[in-house]
Protein backbone atom coordinates (compact mmCIF):
# COMPACT_ATOMS: atom_id res chain seq x y z
CA UNK A 1 0.00 0.00 0.00
CA UNK A 2 2.85 2.42 0.81
CA UNK A 3 4.39 1.90 -2.58
CA UNK A 4 1.13 2.53 -4.36
CA UNK A 5 0.48 5.70 -2.38
CA UNK A 6 3.84 7.27 -3.32
CA UNK A 7 3.44 6.14 -6.94
CA UNK A 8 0.09 7.98 -7.16
CA UNK A 9 1.71 11.16 -5.80
CA UNK A 10 4.44 10.99 -8.40
CA UNK A 11 1.79 10.93 -11.17
CA UNK A 12 0.57 14.36 -10.09
CA UNK A 13 4.06 16.06 -10.12
CA UNK A 14 4.36 18.90 -12.63
CA UNK A 15 6.26 18.14 -15.80
CA UNK A 16 9.10 20.64 -15.05
CA UNK A 17 9.68 19.05 -11.62
CA UNK A 18 9.98 15.64 -13.24
CA UNK A 19 12.47 17.11 -15.68
CA UNK A 20 14.63 18.45 -12.83
CA UNK A 21 14.51 15.07 -11.08
CA UNK A 22 15.54 13.40 -14.30
CA UNK A 23 18.46 15.81 -14.75
CA UNK A 24 19.74 15.17 -11.22
CA UNK A 25 19.36 11.39 -11.65
CA UNK A 26 21.53 11.65 -14.77
CA UNK A 27 24.23 13.57 -12.89
CA UNK A 28 23.36 16.92 -14.52
CA UNK A 29 22.73 19.87 -12.22
CA UNK A 30 20.41 22.54 -13.62
CA UNK A 31 21.67 26.12 -13.63
CA UNK A 32 19.82 28.06 -10.95
CA UNK A 33 20.30 31.79 -10.34
CA UNK A 34 21.18 31.90 -6.62
CA UNK A 35 22.31 35.54 -6.65
CA UNK A 36 19.50 37.82 -5.47
CA UNK A 37 19.23 41.20 -7.11
CA UNK A 38 21.07 44.08 -5.40
CA UNK A 39 18.47 46.70 -4.60
CA UNK A 40 21.12 49.39 -4.08
CA UNK A 41 20.57 49.97 -0.36
CA UNK A 42 23.16 49.93 2.44
CA UNK A 43 21.07 47.37 4.30
CA UNK A 44 21.17 44.99 1.32
CA UNK A 45 24.99 45.29 1.09
CA UNK A 46 25.33 44.82 4.88
CA UNK A 47 23.12 41.71 4.78
CA UNK A 48 25.16 40.29 1.90
CA UNK A 49 28.38 40.92 3.88
CA UNK A 50 26.99 39.04 6.90
CA UNK A 51 26.02 36.12 4.66
CA UNK A 52 29.48 36.02 3.07
CA UNK A 53 31.15 35.99 6.51
CA UNK A 54 28.87 33.60 8.37
CA UNK A 55 27.58 31.23 5.69
CA UNK A 56 30.37 31.15 3.12
CA UNK A 57 33.29 32.02 5.44
CA UNK A 58 34.53 34.44 2.77
CA UNK A 59 36.20 37.27 4.70
CA UNK A 60 37.41 39.16 1.63
CA UNK A 61 33.91 39.26 0.12
CA UNK A 62 32.39 40.29 3.46
CA UNK A 63 34.85 43.21 3.77
CA UNK A 64 34.02 44.27 0.22
CA UNK A 65 30.24 44.35 0.89
CA UNK A 66 30.63 46.16 4.22
CA UNK A 67 32.63 48.84 2.42
CA UNK A 68 29.86 49.09 -0.20
CA UNK A 69 27.32 49.50 2.60
CA UNK A 70 29.39 52.37 4.03
CA UNK A 71 29.73 53.96 0.59
CA UNK A 72 25.94 53.93 0.38
CA UNK A 73 25.48 55.16 3.95
CA UNK A 74 28.52 56.47 5.83
CA UNK A 75 26.52 56.46 9.06
CA UNK A 76 25.83 52.72 8.95
CA UNK A 77 27.35 52.00 12.37
CA UNK A 78 26.89 48.21 12.22
CA UNK A 79 29.01 48.00 9.07
CA UNK A 80 31.83 49.98 10.73
CA UNK A 81 31.65 47.64 13.73
CA UNK A 82 31.77 44.48 11.60
CA UNK A 83 34.71 45.85 9.59
CA UNK A 84 36.61 46.39 12.84
CA UNK A 85 36.00 42.74 13.78
CA UNK A 86 36.90 41.39 10.34
CA UNK A 87 40.14 43.39 10.15
CA UNK A 88 40.87 42.93 13.83
CA UNK A 89 44.67 43.08 13.60
CA UNK A 90 44.97 45.72 10.88
CA UNK A 91 45.78 49.40 11.39
CA UNK A 92 42.33 50.30 10.04
CA UNK A 93 40.47 48.34 12.73
CA UNK A 94 40.91 51.02 15.41
CA UNK A 95 39.48 53.67 13.08
CA UNK A 96 36.52 51.44 12.21
CA UNK A 97 35.74 50.73 15.90
CA UNK A 98 36.09 54.41 16.80
CA UNK A 99 33.70 55.40 14.00
CA UNK A 100 31.11 52.85 15.19
CA UNK A 101 31.24 54.28 18.73
CA UNK A 102 30.96 57.85 17.40
CA UNK A 103 27.76 56.84 15.60
CA UNK A 104 26.29 54.97 18.60
CA UNK A 105 28.06 55.53 21.91
CA UNK A 106 25.40 53.62 23.81
CA UNK A 107 26.16 50.32 22.09
CA UNK A 108 28.21 48.29 24.58
CA UNK A 109 29.49 45.86 21.96
CA UNK A 110 30.89 48.76 19.93
CA UNK A 111 32.63 50.18 22.99
CA UNK A 112 34.09 46.82 23.96
CA UNK A 113 35.49 46.44 20.44
CA UNK A 114 37.09 49.90 20.65
CA UNK A 115 38.66 48.94 23.97
CA UNK A 116 40.15 45.82 22.42
CA UNK A 117 41.64 47.93 19.63
CA UNK A 118 43.27 50.20 22.22
CA UNK A 119 44.92 47.12 23.72
CA UNK A 120 46.07 45.87 20.31
CA UNK A 121 47.51 49.32 19.47
CA UNK A 122 49.55 49.25 22.68
CA UNK A 123 47.67 52.09 24.38
CA UNK A 124 47.30 50.25 27.68
CA UNK A 125 46.79 53.37 29.84
CA UNK A 126 43.89 54.59 27.72
CA UNK A 127 42.47 51.05 27.55
CA UNK A 128 42.64 50.80 31.35
CA UNK A 129 40.60 53.99 31.78
CA UNK A 130 38.23 52.94 29.02
CA UNK A 131 37.45 49.48 30.45
CA UNK A 132 37.01 50.86 33.97
CA UNK A 133 34.27 53.14 32.63
CA UNK A 134 32.83 50.39 30.45
CA UNK A 135 32.62 48.09 33.47
CA UNK A 136 30.39 50.62 35.25
CA UNK A 137 28.03 50.69 32.26
CA UNK A 138 28.20 46.95 31.55
CA UNK A 139 28.83 45.15 34.87
CA UNK A 140 27.51 41.79 33.68
CA UNK A 141 29.96 41.28 30.80
CA UNK A 142 32.46 38.63 31.85
CA UNK A 143 35.05 39.66 29.23
CA UNK A 144 35.24 43.23 30.57
CA UNK A 145 36.47 41.90 33.90
CA UNK A 146 38.89 39.54 32.19
CA UNK A 147 40.43 42.28 30.02
CA UNK A 148 40.60 44.81 32.85
CA UNK A 149 42.32 42.29 35.13
CA UNK A 150 44.78 41.46 32.35
CA UNK A 151 45.56 45.17 31.86
CA UNK A 152 46.24 45.63 35.56
CA UNK A 153 48.44 42.57 35.54
CA UNK A 154 50.34 43.89 32.51
CA UNK A 155 50.86 47.20 34.33
CA UNK A 156 52.31 45.16 37.23
CA UNK A 157 49.36 45.90 39.50
CA UNK A 158 48.41 42.32 40.46
CA UNK A 159 46.42 43.32 43.55
CA UNK A 160 44.20 45.57 41.43
CA UNK A 161 43.75 42.68 39.00
CA UNK A 162 42.75 40.38 41.86
CA UNK A 163 40.27 42.99 43.10
CA UNK A 164 38.64 43.12 39.65
CA UNK A 165 38.32 39.34 39.57
CA UNK A 166 36.86 39.32 43.08
CA UNK A 167 34.23 41.82 41.89
CA UNK A 168 33.46 39.58 38.94
CA UNK A 169 32.89 36.64 41.27
CA UNK A 170 30.47 38.69 43.40
CA UNK A 171 28.47 39.91 40.39
CA UNK A 172 28.70 36.92 38.02
CA UNK A 173 29.57 33.99 40.22
CA UNK A 174 32.75 31.93 40.12
CA UNK A 175 33.47 31.20 36.45
CA UNK A 176 36.16 28.64 35.69
CA UNK A 177 38.32 30.99 33.62
CA UNK A 178 38.27 33.85 36.13
CA UNK A 179 39.06 31.57 39.06
CA UNK A 180 42.00 30.07 37.15
CA UNK A 181 43.32 33.48 36.22
CA UNK A 182 43.00 34.69 39.81
CA UNK A 183 44.79 31.52 40.93
CA UNK A 184 47.85 32.47 38.89
CA UNK A 185 47.81 36.05 40.18
CA UNK A 186 47.45 34.96 43.80
CA UNK A 187 50.48 32.73 43.38
CA UNK A 188 52.49 35.57 41.83
CA UNK A 189 51.84 37.85 44.83
CA UNK A 190 52.41 34.95 47.25
CA UNK A 191 48.90 34.93 48.65
CA UNK A 192 49.22 31.18 48.95
CA UNK A 193 46.39 30.60 51.39
CA UNK A 194 43.87 32.28 49.07
CA UNK A 195 45.38 30.43 46.09
CA UNK A 196 44.95 27.16 47.95
CA UNK A 197 41.28 27.90 48.61
CA UNK A 198 40.71 28.60 44.92
CA UNK A 199 42.58 25.42 44.00
CA UNK A 200 40.45 23.38 46.39
CA UNK A 201 37.35 24.90 44.81
CA UNK A 202 38.52 23.85 41.35
CA UNK A 203 39.46 20.35 42.52
CA UNK A 204 36.04 19.89 44.08
CA UNK A 205 34.58 20.14 40.57
CA UNK A 206 37.48 18.54 38.69
CA UNK A 207 39.79 16.33 40.81
CA UNK A 208 42.27 16.04 37.94
CA UNK A 209 42.74 19.75 37.19
CA UNK A 210 46.47 20.19 36.56
CA UNK A 211 46.78 23.87 37.56
CA UNK A 212 45.01 23.29 40.87
CA UNK A 213 47.07 20.18 41.63
CA UNK A 214 50.26 22.16 41.04
CA UNK A 215 49.11 24.86 43.48
CA UNK A 216 48.25 22.27 46.11
CA UNK A 217 51.56 20.43 45.64
CA UNK A 218 53.57 23.66 45.92
CA UNK A 219 51.70 24.68 49.06
CA UNK A 220 52.33 21.30 50.66
CA UNK A 221 56.03 21.59 49.78
CA UNK A 222 56.20 25.07 51.30
CA UNK A 223 54.61 23.69 54.45
CA UNK A 224 57.20 20.90 54.58
CA UNK A 225 54.53 18.23 54.33
CA UNK A 226 56.29 15.56 52.26
CA UNK A 227 53.41 13.07 52.43
CA UNK A 228 50.88 15.61 51.17
CA UNK A 229 53.27 16.96 48.55
CA UNK A 230 53.97 13.54 47.07
CA UNK A 231 50.26 12.70 47.09
CA UNK A 232 49.58 15.63 44.76
CA UNK A 233 52.68 14.91 42.66
CA UNK A 234 51.46 11.33 42.12
CA UNK A 235 48.14 12.69 40.88
CA UNK A 236 49.95 15.12 38.56
CA UNK A 237 52.05 12.31 37.10
CA UNK A 238 48.84 10.51 36.17
CA UNK A 239 47.57 13.48 34.12
CA UNK A 240 48.42 13.44 30.42
CA UNK A 241 47.85 17.24 30.32
CA UNK A 242 50.83 17.73 32.63
CA UNK A 243 53.80 17.79 30.20
CA UNK A 244 56.32 14.96 30.32
CA UNK A 245 59.17 17.49 30.44
CA UNK A 246 57.75 18.85 33.71
CA UNK A 247 57.37 15.37 35.14
CA UNK A 248 60.95 14.53 34.24
CA UNK A 249 62.21 17.75 35.83
CA UNK A 250 60.29 17.07 39.05
CA UNK A 251 61.49 13.45 39.23
CA UNK A 252 65.12 14.40 38.63
CA UNK A 253 64.94 17.10 41.29
CA UNK A 254 63.44 14.76 43.87
CA UNK A 255 65.88 11.93 43.21
CA UNK A 256 68.87 14.31 43.38
CA UNK A 257 68.29 14.62 47.14
CA UNK A 258 69.61 11.33 48.48
CA UNK A 259 68.06 11.73 51.95
CA UNK A 260 64.66 12.61 50.45
CA UNK A 261 65.07 9.60 48.15
CA UNK A 262 65.67 7.29 51.10
CA UNK A 263 62.76 8.64 53.14
CA UNK A 264 60.30 8.42 50.28
CA UNK A 265 61.55 5.46 48.27
CA UNK A 266 58.15 3.84 47.74
CA UNK A 267 56.52 7.09 46.55
CA UNK A 268 59.37 7.74 44.12
CA UNK A 269 59.17 4.16 42.92
CA UNK A 270 55.47 4.77 42.19
CA UNK A 271 56.37 7.91 40.22
CA UNK A 272 58.99 6.04 38.19
CA UNK A 273 56.58 3.19 37.51
CA UNK A 274 53.87 5.64 36.45
CA UNK A 275 56.21 7.28 33.94
CA UNK A 276 57.17 3.90 32.50
CA UNK A 277 53.49 2.89 32.22
CA UNK A 278 52.15 6.16 30.82
CA UNK A 279 54.96 6.64 28.26
CA UNK A 280 55.79 3.13 27.01
CA UNK A 281 57.44 4.42 23.81
CA UNK A 282 59.52 7.14 25.44
CA UNK A 283 63.21 6.39 25.92
CA UNK A 284 63.45 9.28 28.37
CA UNK A 285 60.74 7.72 30.58
CA UNK A 286 62.41 4.31 30.37
CA UNK A 287 65.78 5.86 31.23
CA UNK A 288 64.37 7.55 34.35
CA UNK A 289 62.80 4.27 35.44
CA UNK A 290 65.93 2.21 34.77
CA UNK A 291 68.21 4.68 36.55
CA UNK A 292 65.84 4.58 39.50
CA UNK A 293 66.38 0.80 39.56
CA UNK A 294 70.15 1.30 39.39
CA UNK A 295 70.12 3.77 42.30
CA UNK A 296 68.20 1.27 44.41
CA UNK A 297 70.58 -1.58 43.58
CA UNK A 298 68.37 -3.42 41.09
CA UNK A 299 71.14 -3.55 38.46
CA UNK A 300 69.88 -6.72 36.77
CA UNK A 301 66.35 -5.37 36.44
CA UNK A 302 67.69 -2.10 35.04
CA UNK A 303 69.70 -4.03 32.46
CA UNK A 304 66.66 -6.03 31.36
CA UNK A 305 64.64 -2.81 31.16
CA UNK A 306 67.10 -1.29 28.72
CA UNK A 307 67.32 -4.50 26.72
CA UNK A 308 63.53 -4.70 26.46
CA UNK A 309 63.55 -1.37 24.63
CA UNK A 310 65.96 -2.36 21.86
CA UNK A 311 63.16 -3.43 19.50
CA UNK A 312 61.28 -0.17 20.02
CA UNK A 313 61.53 2.26 17.05
CA UNK A 314 62.44 4.98 19.58
CA UNK A 315 65.51 3.12 20.84
CA UNK A 316 68.58 5.37 20.78
CA UNK A 317 72.32 5.02 20.80
CA UNK A 318 72.10 5.79 24.53
CA UNK A 319 70.07 2.60 25.00
CA UNK A 320 72.99 0.51 23.73
CA UNK A 321 75.51 2.58 25.67
CA UNK A 322 73.70 1.99 28.96
CA UNK A 323 73.54 -1.76 28.26
CA UNK A 324 77.26 -1.82 27.42
CA UNK A 325 78.13 0.17 30.56
CA UNK A 326 76.08 -2.11 32.83
CA UNK A 327 77.48 -5.28 31.24
CA UNK A 328 80.96 -3.84 31.75
CA UNK A 329 80.17 -3.09 35.39
CA UNK A 330 78.95 -6.69 35.77
CA UNK A 331 82.25 -7.85 34.23
CA UNK A 332 80.64 -9.57 31.27
CA UNK A 333 83.03 -8.80 28.40
CA UNK A 334 81.32 -11.29 26.08
CA UNK A 335 78.03 -9.41 26.51
CA UNK A 336 79.79 -6.06 26.06
CA UNK A 337 81.24 -7.35 22.79
CA UNK A 338 77.84 -8.67 21.67
CA UNK A 339 75.86 -5.48 22.31
CA UNK A 340 78.64 -3.24 21.04
CA UNK A 341 78.55 -5.22 17.78
CA UNK A 342 74.76 -4.81 17.62
CA UNK A 343 75.13 -1.08 18.16
CA UNK A 344 77.87 -0.81 15.54
CA UNK A 345 75.51 -2.36 13.00
CA UNK A 346 73.16 0.60 13.59
CA UNK A 347 75.81 3.27 14.22
CA UNK A 348 78.79 2.19 12.12
CA UNK A 349 80.71 5.44 12.51
CA UNK A 350 80.68 5.73 16.29
CA UNK A 351 84.24 5.56 17.62
CA UNK A 352 83.29 4.84 21.22
CA UNK A 353 81.37 1.71 20.26
CA UNK A 354 84.47 0.29 18.56
CA UNK A 355 86.51 1.23 21.65
CA UNK A 356 84.01 -0.54 23.93
CA UNK A 357 84.13 -3.68 21.84
CA UNK A 358 87.91 -3.48 21.60
CA UNK A 359 88.24 -3.23 25.38
CA UNK A 360 85.95 -6.25 25.84
CA UNK A 361 87.95 -8.29 23.35
CA UNK A 362 91.17 -7.39 25.17
CA UNK A 363 89.68 -8.66 28.42
CA UNK A 364 88.75 -11.88 26.64
CA UNK A 365 92.34 -12.25 25.41
CA UNK A 366 91.41 -11.66 21.76
CA UNK A 367 94.14 -9.09 21.16
CA UNK A 368 94.27 -9.33 17.36
CA UNK A 369 90.54 -8.64 17.05
CA UNK A 370 90.83 -5.89 19.66
CA UNK A 371 93.51 -4.09 17.61
CA UNK A 372 91.17 -4.01 14.60
CA UNK A 373 88.40 -2.48 16.69
CA UNK A 374 90.66 0.22 18.12
CA UNK A 375 92.01 1.02 14.65
CA UNK A 376 88.40 1.62 13.54
CA UNK A 377 87.85 3.75 16.64
CA UNK A 378 90.78 5.94 15.56
CA UNK A 379 89.37 6.14 12.03
CA UNK A 380 85.95 7.34 13.16
CA UNK A 381 87.01 9.59 16.06
CA UNK A 382 85.49 13.00 15.32
CA UNK A 383 87.89 15.19 17.32
CA UNK A 384 91.63 15.38 17.93
CA UNK A 385 91.21 14.71 21.65
CA UNK A 386 89.13 11.59 21.01
CA UNK A 387 91.47 10.39 18.27
CA UNK A 388 94.39 10.92 20.67
CA UNK A 389 92.61 8.90 23.37
CA UNK A 390 91.95 6.05 20.92
CA UNK A 391 95.58 6.11 19.73
CA UNK A 392 96.72 6.00 23.37
CA UNK A 393 94.70 2.83 23.97
CA UNK A 394 95.99 1.39 20.71
CA UNK A 395 99.54 2.15 21.86
CA UNK A 396 98.86 0.19 25.05
CA UNK A 397 97.50 -2.74 23.03
CA UNK A 398 100.55 -2.77 20.76
CA UNK A 399 102.85 -2.78 23.79
CA UNK A 400 100.95 -5.70 25.35
CA UNK A 401 101.39 -7.51 22.01
CA UNK A 402 105.16 -6.87 22.30
CA UNK A 403 105.09 -4.48 19.31
CA UNK A 404 107.26 -2.00 21.22
CA UNK A 405 108.35 0.35 18.43
CA UNK A 406 104.88 0.45 16.95
CA UNK A 407 103.55 1.24 20.42
CA UNK A 408 106.00 4.13 20.96
CA UNK A 409 105.27 5.50 17.49
CA UNK A 410 101.56 5.41 18.20
CA UNK A 411 102.06 7.30 21.46
CA UNK A 412 103.92 10.02 19.56
CA UNK A 413 101.02 10.35 17.11
CA UNK A 414 98.61 10.63 20.02
CA UNK A 415 100.64 13.43 21.62
CA UNK A 416 100.82 15.36 18.35
CA UNK A 417 97.02 15.45 18.39
CA UNK A 418 96.70 16.24 22.10
CA UNK A 419 99.84 17.21 24.03
CA UNK A 420 97.86 17.15 27.29
CA UNK A 421 96.73 13.52 27.09
CA UNK A 422 97.83 12.51 30.61
CA UNK A 423 97.55 8.75 30.08
CA UNK A 424 99.66 8.85 26.94
CA UNK A 425 102.26 11.12 28.60
CA UNK A 426 102.54 8.68 31.48
CA UNK A 427 102.66 5.45 29.47
CA UNK A 428 104.99 6.83 26.80
CA UNK A 429 107.36 8.13 29.48
CA UNK A 430 107.36 4.82 31.36
CA UNK A 431 107.79 2.49 28.41
CA UNK A 432 110.36 4.74 26.78
CA UNK A 433 112.56 4.82 29.85
CA UNK A 434 112.49 1.05 30.40
CA UNK A 435 112.71 -0.09 26.78
CA UNK A 436 115.21 2.28 25.27
CA UNK A 437 118.90 2.45 26.14
CA UNK A 438 118.04 5.50 28.18
CA UNK A 439 120.82 8.02 28.86
CA UNK A 440 120.39 10.93 31.24
CA UNK A 441 119.07 13.22 28.49
CA UNK A 442 116.33 10.75 27.52
CA UNK A 443 115.47 10.12 31.17
CA UNK A 444 115.10 13.87 31.78
CA UNK A 445 112.74 14.01 28.79
CA UNK A 446 110.72 11.13 30.26
CA UNK A 447 110.71 12.84 33.67
CA UNK A 448 109.29 16.03 32.15
CA UNK A 449 106.47 14.07 30.45
CA UNK A 450 105.73 12.26 33.72
CA UNK A 451 105.64 15.53 35.69
CA UNK A 452 103.23 16.95 33.13
CA UNK A 453 100.96 13.90 33.45
CA UNK A 454 100.84 14.35 37.25
CA UNK A 455 100.07 18.06 36.89
CA UNK A 456 97.14 17.26 34.60
CA UNK A 457 95.90 14.32 36.68
CA UNK A 458 97.17 14.65 40.27
CA UNK A 459 96.78 11.90 42.89
CA UNK A 460 96.96 9.09 40.34
CA UNK A 461 99.05 6.32 41.94
CA UNK A 462 100.12 4.86 38.60
CA UNK A 463 101.33 8.25 37.34
CA UNK A 464 103.17 8.93 40.62
CA UNK A 465 104.81 5.50 40.35
CA UNK A 466 106.11 6.37 36.86
CA UNK A 467 107.65 9.63 38.05
CA UNK A 468 109.15 7.93 41.10
CA UNK A 469 110.65 5.16 38.97
CA UNK A 470 112.24 7.64 36.53
CA UNK A 471 113.76 9.52 39.50
CA UNK A 472 115.15 6.18 40.71
CA UNK A 473 116.71 5.56 37.27
CA UNK A 474 118.26 9.04 37.50
CA UNK A 475 119.72 8.15 40.91
CA UNK A 476 117.50 10.61 42.80
CA UNK A 477 116.38 8.01 45.31
CA UNK A 478 115.15 10.20 48.18
CA UNK A 479 112.81 12.06 45.84
CA UNK A 480 111.74 8.73 44.36
CA UNK A 481 110.97 7.34 47.85
CA UNK A 482 108.68 10.27 48.75
CA UNK A 483 106.70 9.96 45.54
CA UNK A 484 106.38 6.19 45.93
CA UNK A 485 105.10 6.55 49.49
CA UNK A 486 102.44 8.91 48.17
CA UNK A 487 101.57 6.46 45.36
CA UNK A 488 101.26 3.52 47.79
CA UNK A 489 99.01 5.54 50.09
CA UNK A 490 96.63 6.31 47.20
CA UNK A 491 96.70 2.86 45.60
CA UNK A 492 93.67 0.74 46.50
CA UNK A 493 94.54 -2.14 44.17
CA UNK A 494 97.63 -3.40 46.06
CA UNK A 495 99.61 -3.23 42.81
CA UNK A 496 102.56 -5.63 42.75
CA UNK A 497 104.45 -3.29 40.41
CA UNK A 498 104.32 -0.45 42.94
CA UNK A 499 105.59 -2.76 45.73
CA UNK A 500 108.49 -4.01 43.57
CA UNK A 501 109.46 -0.48 42.56
CA UNK A 502 109.40 0.74 46.15
CA UNK A 503 111.48 -2.28 47.25
CA UNK A 504 114.18 -1.47 44.65
CA UNK A 505 114.25 2.18 45.77
CA UNK A 506 114.59 1.17 49.45
CA UNK A 507 117.40 -1.21 48.56
CA UNK A 508 119.21 1.56 46.68
CA UNK A 509 118.94 3.64 49.86
CA UNK A 510 120.47 0.77 51.91
CA UNK A 511 117.27 -0.34 53.68
CA UNK A 512 117.57 -4.01 52.77
CA UNK A 513 115.16 -5.28 55.43
CA UNK A 514 112.23 -3.09 54.33
CA UNK A 515 113.06 -3.78 50.71
CA UNK A 516 112.63 -7.48 51.30
CA UNK A 517 109.38 -6.85 53.20
CA UNK A 518 107.87 -5.03 50.22
CA UNK A 519 109.04 -7.72 47.81
CA UNK A 520 107.11 -10.25 49.89
CA UNK A 521 104.03 -8.00 49.70
CA UNK A 522 104.45 -7.83 45.94
CA UNK A 523 104.52 -11.61 45.64
CA UNK A 524 101.44 -11.92 47.85
CA UNK A 525 99.64 -9.38 45.71
CA UNK A 526 100.41 -11.42 42.59
CA UNK A 527 98.65 -14.50 43.95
Amino acid sequence: MLTLKYSQKLKRLPIYTCAIILLFSCGVRPVVNTQPTDNGTARWAYTEAIKQATIWDNTAAAIKWHNIAIERDSNYDAAWFELSKLEFNSEKAYHYAQKAVELDSTNLAYRSQLGWQMVINGDEDEALRFFNKLLLDDPHNYMNYRVLAALYSYKELPFSAISVLDSAEVKLGATDDLVRYRLRLLTEVRLFDRATRDAEQILAEDPNDVDALIIMAEQAERNGNEREYLRYVRRLFEQSEYPFANKRSVFERLTADIEFYRRNYFDLHTLATTLRREYPDSYEALDLYAKHLIYTGEIGDALQTYKSFLDNPNAKLETFQMIIDIEGYLQSPDSVSKYAAMAIAKYPQNALLYASRGGALLTMGKNTEAVKEFEKAVKYADSDSLKSAMLGILGDVYYEANLVQKSLSTYRKALRLDKNNASVLNNYAYYLCIEEDADKKLLEKCLEMSRRANEISPSNPSFLDTQGWILYLLGRNEEAKQLMLHALALDKTRSATLYYHYADILEALGDTFMAETYRKRAKESEK
